[in-house]
């Protein structure tokens, strides 16, 4: 089938990482904004295929990344950009309804709330909303290896029925089980949101002592559609 010709078709995306497929223009220009020289390049051919991820191989490996979109993303304006691209660029490939997830407790570094964060990305969206017609949902999500998932489904439940639909565990697998975080699963619960399914692996291992889980945070493909803009 021809690229265009899917476009036209109507689709659905359910796992799509806001804070891990940024545009490369605009990951350069919010890095410059920012006062920030990590990126692995300011050439856009060049940064696009740093931080393609298809090959990396493991999970770890493929969270690297991260560390640079996130680096660019500590303010509400760049929030509130990311989340209005990603639903335009969204829109432009066929997508009629779209679940986005981040992590807002990683966009705090300068000073932002989680709730901030949130606001910001929902106004985004709702943005993106009311140009293109696009039907949206957030699923926020507190990061495994951390320990303020408690607080991260708190911030998440005050904006049920405001476009927040779920929340999510992300981040390293191995040896960060949900188990852990049953106080914010059971919060979000309460709270009228859905937590993110335990994949098959997590499920298995509650019959047997822990090891290690298969990435799963989701399509590489989705976080890495729009890095590899570019120009639009």
């Amino acid at each position: 089938m021809e690229v265009e010709a899917a476009r036209e078709l109507p689709k659905a995306v359910l796992h799509d990482h806001l804070d891990g497929g940024l545009r490369v223009a605009t990951m350069i220009e919010l890095a410059a904004a920012a006062g920030y020289s990590d990126l692995p390049s300011s050439d856009a051919d060049q940064l696009a295929a740093a931080m393609y991820q298809g090959g990396s191989g493991s999970l770890v490996a493929y969270l690297e990344s991260f560390v640079h979109t996130v680096a660019v993303m500590q303010t509400a304006a760049a929030i509130e950009r990311v989340a209005y691209e990603a639903g335009v660029d969204h829109h432009r490939d066929g997508v009629v309804y779209a679940e986005l997830r981040f992590g807002p407790s990683l966009l705090t570094a300068e000073g932002l709330t989680r709730e901030a964060a949130i606001e910001a990305a929902l106004l985004g969206l709702r943005r993106a909303a009311a140009e293109t017609g696009l039907e949206f949902g957030l699923l926020v999500s507190a990061i495994r290896q951390d320990h303020d998932s408690d607080e991260v489904a708190v911030a998440a439940v005050r904006y049920v029925g405001e476009g927040v639909v779920g929340f999510d565990l992300a981040g390293r697998e191995i040896g960060f089980p949900p188990d852990d975080h049953l106080p914010a699963l059971r919060r979000a619960r309460e709270g009228h949101l859905t937590p993110r399914r335990r994949s098959r692996r997590d499920r298995l291992d509650r019959r047997r002592p822990r090891q290690g889980r298969r990435p799963a945070v989701g399509s590489r493909g989705a976080d890495t559609r729009r890095l590899r803009d570019q120009g639009r």
